[in-house]
């Protein structure tokens, strides 16, 4: 989550922290030299709320905090986790399969998903998704928006948020039958 120094009344420890129920992307997307940035705001005027600014530069995959070039959620886990001796082709082929089930939960959730155009790949986690959102009585918030945290100095693109059992709750897809022990870190 990210976070910045502060003194509001949500301050925690002299910080403050995105809260997806009391912001929302209230701007354009901005496209500046190749980066995309994103602006929050208010939501609904729901206090307290504060304004957040993330870039992203999707061909170089970069993301950008107050001008500043910070690594990827990606980057840091590979820091940590050897991907070596899983052939790139098949990380590819997953991340592929991984993009088609952002685009199919996202097109889902805005009922406009045409589900005969689901490739047999995408069938299992598209149905797991349904039942995860139907047995946890899922509420959506916001799905691929990305944010950083000013403390840590990374970003990413959480693939979506939403309350649980009125808990706010990130959710991460996998489109696997395995998962690596970098999946923990991750979310």
């Amino acid at each position: 989550t990210p976070s910045a120094k502060g003194t509001a009344r949500d301050a925690i420890k002299g910080r403050v922290y995105f809260n997806a129920l009391r912001n929302h992307q209230r701007s354009s997307l901005t496209l500046f030299n190749g980066v995309v940035y994103v602006a929050w705001s208010s939501h609904g005027d729901n206090e307290p709320y504060h304004g957040w600014l993330v870039g992203f530069d999707a061909a170089t995959h970069t993301y950008r905090l107050g001008g500043s070039v910070v690594p990827s959620v990606t980057q840091v886990l590979e820091t940590l986790y050897y991907f070596g001796d899983i052939p790139r082709g098949v990380l590819e082929r997953r991340r592929q399969i991984g993009v088609a089930l952002d685009e199919a939960i996202l097109l889902d959730l805005h009922d406009d998903l045409d589900e005969v155009t689901l490739g047999p790949e995408l069938q299992g986690p598209f149905e797991a998704w349904r039942r995860f959102r139907s047995e946890q009585r899922f509420e959506y918030r916001a799905a691929q928006k990305s944010v950083a945290s000013k403390k840590y100095r990374y970003a990413g693109t959480p693939d979506i948020w939403g309350v649980i059992g009125g808990v706010e709750t990130l959710a991460d897809w996998k489109a696997t039958a395995a998962m690596h022990p970098a999946v923990a870190l991750q979310t």
